[in-house]
């Protein structure tokens, strides 16, 4: 067997047994993501101590800044929820379009929203105003157990939905106001040092949650005691939920290390593929073999920018290669990647239902986006 045949019979052994492993088996997420990885190393002929390097370099990278940013979350998530201010905003939002054509004023926002900021903080920040409302009708959720359920409240006595949308937007204006300072401010620039202080997911969270603290605790009759009672609670399941998403970067990591993804990459590149759709096919591919979509869009763009050469391309079309590459790295989400396990445990879905819905959704919009891209190249190209 080849080196290179090895590497992806590895992706595969390894993917395989920790899909059985949480599926059949019911293993916990953490353990079983934890078991692939290390069968993905050594199959992979990776030396076990760097396989064990690869798993701690993994799970520290991934939870480096998302674990500040989920246990923040969690806590602005549960004032939100105690306070009434996620219902207010429910309502609001479905006061204007109906509880049928909910989905387009979300849909809106997710938009925006996801502009600025990378896919996790904006799911962190969203998804309160999801919960026990907008629930699609043949899957079975839960309601995770770090939210109680609703409690029926006067309207009088609920936040004002501009409020809870201002709190919304805090976080979402200071990393806008960062990635401005970094195009339009130079380096050394201090109002620009002072954005990009400001503006990480990490301090705009903490500036957020702190707000929330005190607009939806202290000064709507919780006591100081309360509140941190409340904040204390909150992170208690937000503990798996960190855990199982470092698992997902541990086995990232491992994908990466070992170089499969590498291996597909290059064996793609070596296809005489129309370039818009293997743009896409490298960056779906290791988008599937090593779950980051970060890092397969960066592997894919390096690979399409080294193939493209010196062709002079008008900018309309380059900027097409760009979204291929970005629809081939949304497709598929699952178990090696975080934001699949992300949704798994905010939304209390069972693995399968993940796989119905979320993996599912990833591969529509994957799929849509391409056909799209394909449709114009050929009309205007």
């Amino acid at each position: 067997m080849s080196q290179d045949t090895q590497l992806i019979v590895a992706a595969v052994t390894g993917i395989a047994l920790i899909l059985f492993l949480i599926v059949r088996t019911k293993l916990q997420a953490f353990v079983a993501l934890l078991l692939g990885s290390l069968v993905v190393g050594i199959t992979a002929g990776m030396p076990f101590a760097g396989v064990l390097e690869s798993m701690a370099s993994g799970m520290g990278s991934t939870l480096a800044t998302i674990a500040v940013v989920v246990g923040l979350g969690a806590m602005f998530g549960r004032m939100l929820e105690v306070s009434g201010g996620a219902e207010s905003f429910a309502a609001a939002l479905l006061a204007r379009s109906g509880e049928r054509h909910a989905q387009w004023p979300l849909l809106a926002v997710g938009f925006i929203v996801a502009i600025p900021v990378f896919f996790d903080v904006a799911f962190i920040v969203l998804i309160s105003v999801v919960y026990g409302s907008f629930i699609a009708r043949h899957v079975t959720a839960r309601r995770p157990e770090h939210l109680p359920e609703p409690e029926q409240r006067a309207s009088a006595a609920l936040p004002s939905p501009w409020l809870i949308a201002a709190l919304i937007a805090v976080p979402l204006v200071l990393i806008v106001g960062n990635t401005a300072g970094t195009v339009l401010l130079d380096e050394g620039d201090p109002i620009r040092t002072v954005l990009a202080l400001i503006g990480h997911p990490m301090v705009a969270l903490l500036v957020t949650t702190l707000l929330c603290f005190s607009l939806l605790g202290t000064r709507r009759g919780y006591s100081r005691e309360q509140v941190q009672e409340l904040a204390t609670r909150a992170l208690e399941p937000a503990g798996i939920v960190i855990l199982v998403t470092g698992a997902g970067g541990v086995l990232k990591q491992v994908l990466i290390d070992s170089g499969i993804g590498d291996v597909l990459s290059d064996r793609l590149a070596a296809t005489a593929m129309p370039t818009l759709l293997l743009a896409f096919v490298i960056a779906a591919a290791v988008r599937l073999m090593q779950g980051s979509a970060t890092v397969a869009m960066l592997t894919a763009a390096g690979l399409v920018a080294a193939l493209l050469g010196e062709l002079e391309l008008a900018p309309s079309l380059k900027a097409l290669h760009v979204i291929a590459i970005a629809a081939g790295a949304t497709i598929a989400s699952h178990v090696n990647d975080s934001g699949f396990w992300l949704v798994n445990r905010y939304l209390g879905l069972s693995v399968p239902d993940t796989f119905r819905t979320w993996t599912v959704l990833t591969t529509i919009a994957s799929l849509v986006a391409i056909a799209l891209i394909l449709a114009i190249a050929a009309v205007f190209y």
